[in-house]
C-alpha cells in the first residue's frame, strides 16, 4: 500500500493538463443529477469531486484515498482515508455513481477495486474509470524519466497497463454484465475511460462495513 496520495506536494503545469483533460471526460460521463457520489483515489486535494459539486451535477461525495487534505472541510464531502484495494467503509447499495481517476494501474488488487465500486453502488448506478492505455508507456516513461515534465513518481508506481479485454473482463469479474460496460479512448488513444452500470442489484440494501454519512446527501 502506497502511503502518499497525487498531489501531495508540487505537480507539474502538464501533470495539471492531463488531470484537466481526464476529469472533464469523466464529468461528462456522469448521470444528471447524481445525488452521492464517491471517487475512490481522489488525490490528497479531492480536486476532482471538489470541481464536480461546483457544476452542480453532484450533490454530495465521498472521497477515499490513503492521505487527504483535512484542511479544507467542505459540508456535504466526507473524507475517508483508507486502502483501495481492501473493503471499503461505505454501505452496500448506497451511492449514485462511482468514479476512479487513473487509479487502476497503481494497484496491487484491482480486482478488489472494482469490487468495491460495483458493491457500494445502488441498482443503476454508474461506475466510471479512466487508466492509460498500454501505446502510454513508453510516451509517459519519457515524460517522466528523460524530460522530467510529469510526476515520475507516479509513472514509477504503474503497476500494469490495460487493454480494452483485459478492463471488460476485470468489470465482469466484479459483478458487471457485460452489455453494461461502455469503452472508449481519448487523448489520441493514450487514456481509455469505462462507464459501467450496475444492474440487478436492490436499492436500500444494507451491508456489514460501516456507513459514511454526508451531510447534503443521503
Amino acid at each position: 500500500m502506497r502511503d502518499r496520495s497525487f498531489r501531495r506536494g508540487a505537480t507539474s503545469w502538464l501533470d495539471d493538463l492531463i488531470f484537466k483533460f481526464r476529469a472533464q471526460e469523466v464529468l461528462s460521463s456522469l448521470p444528471v443529477p447524481a445525488p452521492l457520489v464517491a471517487d475512490l483515489g481522489s488525490g490528497y486535494d479531492a480536486r476532482f469531486l471538489r470541481a464536480a459539486r461546483r457544476t452542480g451535477r453532484i450533490g454530495a461525495g465521498i472521497v477515499v484515498d490513503v492521505s487527504l487534505d483535512a484542511s479544507r472541510p467542505e459540508a456535504g464531502i466526507a473524507l475517508i482515508e483508507a486502502d483501495l484495494s481492501e473493503r471499503l467503509p461505505i454501505r452496500d447499495s448506497s451511492v449514485d455513481a462511482t468514479t476512479s481517476l487513473a487509479v487502476l494501474e497503481h494497484l496491487d488488487r484491482p480486482d478488489v477495486h472494482l469490487s468495491e465500486m460495483h458493491r457500494i453502488l445502488r441498482s443503476g448506478g454508474v461506475a466510471i474509470i479512466t487508466t492509460p492505455s498500454t501505446r502510454s508507456k513508453r510516451l509517459l516513461e519519457l515524460l517522466a524519466f528523460r524530460l522530467h515534465v510529469i510526476d515520475a513518481a507516479e509513472i514509477r508506481d504503474h503497476k500494469h497497463y490495460y487493454t480494452e479485454p483485459q478492463l471488460r473482463t476485470l468489470l465482469v469479474r466484479a459483478g458487471f454484465a457485460e452489455n453494461a460496460i461502455a469503452y472508449r479512448s481519448f487523448e489520441l488513444g493514450m487514456n481509455q475511460l469505462v462507464v459501467a452500470v450496475k444492474e440487478g442489484a436492490v436499492d436500500g440494501t444494507e451491508g456489514t462495513g460501516g456507513f459514511v454519512k454526508v451531510d447534503g446527501g443521503e
